[in-house]
């Protein structure tokens, strides 16, 4: 191994691959657009046949008919009447692609009344009476009593003869009679009204004052992992009224259901028939054009397939590619015609379609089929032919969003064609199932492989289910964007292979970036794999990359990431703690929750619940197996260790101690569900008193603990209690333990309470109070790593290994790795450096963690290869 390493840092700098991650976002976003657009279409058909049955109770009739036109499509029409207000109609507002759509109509019932139905049936308000469509007319009042004659006049007396008598006064006028009472209102008709909330249909028929849900306005999701199954279409054109149409006498008005109402068309009314104009353009003018109004007409070859469901796909032609959202009907109705037309890469389409953008990406949303001419199907490459040409089972020619795996397109290295795939995207792990390889017996399969840029990925390999084998992959800047990845490259470094047993014709072979083989929510886990071919051995089949017989790989010292303590969502100063757990690593900062990145990239993944323990001073490590342990220090009634299985798990506290001179540091090997040892290291300063706690823990139980000091002398001398870390080497009988401390500036071998050997790590006045220990590749390793407790700088930061597989080797001395260029270090950080070992499953891999207060976390990685 060698004395000093130069490390180098690399970008972690991601960008996201628009054509992999967005399809399904495209999908979601685009039905909850196309559900609000339906609502609001609905709505206004309601209200437009509310004005239609009181036209026909009024005896209107119509006087024009103007189509509504969107892209060159009718969509619908204003109609106007000679005494009702025009009202607006959309007849393509159907249900396709949504779980429920509520069908609105009007029927006309036994007492001749039109009454509002909502899915065939009446609507029904609180009282549970049907609710009208229309008003009626109030009653006429009660005509009021005639008054009574008045009495006639008396007689006048005779006169003498000659002259008239005179008039008798007239009688009185009779009493005036009683006003009528008024007439009693008619009923107002009611308009009802939908809304989608919360991904629910709603009604009122009380102008929005109270609602009423119907049901879900989307198909149900799947569970995790799983995506849900699209909702089944609904009937076209729901909505009230699905169809208008007319003749020279009437206008009829078709419901969802089949009911018809007919109205007059008034003598010399204006009909308007739509004038569609589609013009024929290629891909580069109608991306030039960008007219999101206007209807074209495209032709060119389906060069990429992203679904095969709704028909996702790239037109190319001689200009330029554009992508397809969704493939229509000829009448351009449900997202059905892909596979109806038998469609596949390759083929010559020609469609109509409207100009969109997605994600500020050019499109075309559902497009309508005109046309295709079948292409001619490419010949499969050949098995010999070139480095980075795969054997035809392992090229991905059409992109499968649901398994995250996509083709590479035009991509070049040199002068050669790469054929492969594309495994994950910025958020999800991918899987390439093979066809049937067609070959018998064992096998070689070999290939080249690398991860996206500025990040790291485990390839998993299997074949008929069974696991072949897992590989680390190194970041690539040329794999990035989209594809063709015209900057990728390969170093000799970046091929692979291993041996296969048994193979059948009709075998398969996997490859993923989940262990698990699913396409599942996963950080930075994205692959770029080429040039896979199965081989015969004696035929020049590329032999497994072998092990060194012992321990790793001096030179093969690499950094995989540092990141900034300042952008996770902690203080910074106050991180003092981290465990490596799997493919997780954790940072903890007293009193806050821990953050938990990707252990191969560095990236945010969420943060740890330390439920009862939360807010606590704690402390955090793992075990052997990977499980979490936490530890609180210096709380008012002692400290507190608990434990959890992974990240997503409950902690179980299951050590406390009524005592403030433990748990600031602790370590543990072994399995704390099982057997382990835990260890924390006295805390007073108290000078001459150096040792530790001990727990011993048998099928997941702890003992009370066993106090453990180390002898007076020269060890004494060498580590500071107030500070410092202690360790087992492994769960053997009588293993030995290694401490380190605040200025000893060394590890310490010691076996049962006696200092057996010193080894210096650094010269500096810094304190080495981290400890871990792995076993990699038959050896067994001890780790620390140096930060300063004052303001001067530390030249010498960095990190130290040592052998500590026998005592020999432990006093063969230390290997020092230097993190100063990479800003690990930190002045007046006060002890709170804290470091981390953990080994790929496959064993290739040994990964050393270092965390500096107020600095960075980072990882570098060595190997055991034999090269």
């Amino acid at each position: 191994m060698a004395a000093a390493v130069a490390l180098f840092a690399v970008s972690c700098v991601d960008e996201y691959d628009d054509s992999a991650v967005w399809d399904k976002i495209r999908e979601m976003d685009s039905r909850l657009e196309y559900l609000e657009d339906v609502c609001k279409e609905m709505n206004t058909n309601i209200s437009a046949l509310q004005t239609i049955v009181e036209a026909l109770q009024k005896n209107d009739y119509v006087t024009g008919i103007v189509p509504i036109q969107k892209g060159g499509e009718v969509i619908g029409y204003t109609i106007s009447f000679a005494k009702s207000d025009s009202i607006t109609i959309y007849t393509n507002n159907g249900g396709e692609g949504v779980g429920y759509t509520p069908q609105i109509g009007v029927k006309q019932d036994t007492d001749g009344k039109y009454y509002w139905t909502i899915d065939g049936e009446w609507l029904l308000d609180e009282n549970g009476n049907k609710v009208k469509a229309v008003g009626e007319d109030g009653k006429d009042g009660q005509n009021g009593q005639d008054g009574k004659p008045g009495a006639d006049g008396k007689p006048g007396q005779d006169g003498e003869d000659g002259k008239d008598g005179q008039p008798g006064a007239p009688g009185q006028d009779g009493e005036d009679g009683k006003d009528g009472q008024d007439g009693q209102d008619g009923e107002d008709g009611v308009t009802p009204e939908l809304k989608i909330e919360n991904g629910m249909w709603y009604v009122s028929y009380d102008d929005g004052a109270t609602w009423t849900e119907l049901g879900k306005a989307t198909g149900e999701d799947g569970q995790n992992g799983q995506d849900g199954k699209p909702g089944e279409d609904g009937e076209d054109g729901v909505g009230a009224i699905v169809d208008v149409t007319w003749d020279e006498n009437n206008v009829y008005f078709t419901l969802y259901d089949g009911t018809v109402i007919t109205l007059p068309l008034g003598d010399g009314a204006g009909v308007e028939e739509p004038e569609v104009e589609i013009e024929k353009i290629t891909v580069a003018d109608f991306l030039a054009a960008a007219d999101t109004a206007k209807t074209y007409e495209l032709t060119g070859e389906i060069t990429r397939v992203a679904n095969t469901t709704y028909g996702n796909f790239d037109l190319t032609d001689e200009t330029g590619t554009i992508y397809v959202y969704g493939l229509l009907t000829p009448e351009g109705e449900a997202k059905t015609q892909w596979a109806a037309a038998g469609l596949k890469l390759g083929d010559k389409i020609t469609i109509q379609g409207v100009y969109s953008t997605y994600n500020e990406s050019p499109q075309i949303q559902n497009a309508i089929y005109v046309s295709h001419e079948e292409g001619e199907p490419e010949p499969g490459p050949e098995v010999t032919a070139g480095i980075y040409t795969s054997d035809e089972a392992f090229v991905c020619t059409v992109d499968n969003s649901d398994a995250a795996a996509y083709g590479l397109g035009a991509t070049v290295i040199g002068e050669e064609s790469v054929t492969g795939f594309k495994l994950g995207t910025s958020k999800m792990s991918g899987v390439f199932t093979s066809a049937a390889v067609g070959v018998e017996g064992d096998k070689t399969l070999s290939f080249y492989a690398v991860a996206w840029k500025g990040a790291s990925a485990t390839l998993y390999v299997r074949v008929n289910g069974v696991d072949a084998g897992s590989f680390e992959l190194a970041a690539n800047n040329g794999a990035t964007s989209t594809a063709p990845y015209t900057a990728l490259t390969f170093a000799e470094t970046d091929k692979y292979s291993v041996e296969l047993t048994g193979l059948t014709a009709a075998s398969v072979i996997e490859f993923s970036t989940s262990a698990n083989f699913a396409k599942e929510t996963s950080s930075a886990p994205r692959a770029i794999v080429c040039g896979v071919k199965l081989t015969d051995a004696e035929a020049g089949g590329d032999e497994p990359a072998a092990k060194l017989p012992y321990g790793y790989r001096a030179g093969s010292e690499e950094v995989v990431w540092s990141k900034a303590l300042s952008e996770l969502s902690l203080t910074a100063a106050n991180a003092n703690h981290i465990a490596a757990t799997g493919k997780y690593l954790i940072v903890a900062a007293a009193g806050e929750a821990p953050v938990v990145l990707d252990a191969l990239t560095g990236e945010y993944v969420q943060t740890l619940d330390l439920g009862e323990m939360a807010g606590a001073n704690a402390a955090i490590t793992a075990d052997s197996e990977g499980n979490i342990v936490v530890s609180s220090f210096a709380e008012a009634t002692g400290f507190r260790i608990g434990r959890m299985k992974d990240i997503n798990d409950t902690l179980e506290v299951f050590i406390t101690r009524d005592s403030q001179e433990y748990g600031k540091d602790l370590s543990v090997v072994g399995d704390v569900y099982g057997d382990a040892r835990l260890t924390l290291m006295y805390s007073p300063w108290s000078s001459g008193t150096t040792g530790h706690l001990l727990y011993a823990i048998s099928g997941g139980v702890a003992d009370d603990g066993y106090w453990s000091k180390i002898a007076a002398g020269e060890i004494t001398d060498k580590i500071d209690n107030n500070n410092g870390d202690v360790i087992y080497r492994d769960m053997g009988e009588g293993a030995p333990y290694f401490m380190s401390g605040y200025s000893s500036n060394c590890f310490v071998w010691a076996e049962a309470g006696t200092a057996q050997a010193v080894q210096v790590t650094t010269n500096s006045n810094c304190g080495a109070v981290c400890l871990d220990v792995t076993e990699f590749n038959g050896a067994k390793y001890l780790m620390t790593a140096c930060d300063t407790y004052f303001t001067w700088s530390l030249a010498d930061a960095g990190i130290y290994f040592a052998d500590v597989t026998t005592i020999e080797n432990f006093k063969a001395g230390v290997v020092y790795f230097s993190t100063g260029a990479l800003e690990w270090n930190a002045a007046s950080m006060g002890g709170g450096t804290d470091c981390a070992l953990s080994v790929s499953e496959d064993g290739v891999y040994m990964y050393a963690y270092v965390l500096h207060p107020g600095g960075k976390v980072g990882c570098i990685r060595v190997d055991c290869l034999d090269k």
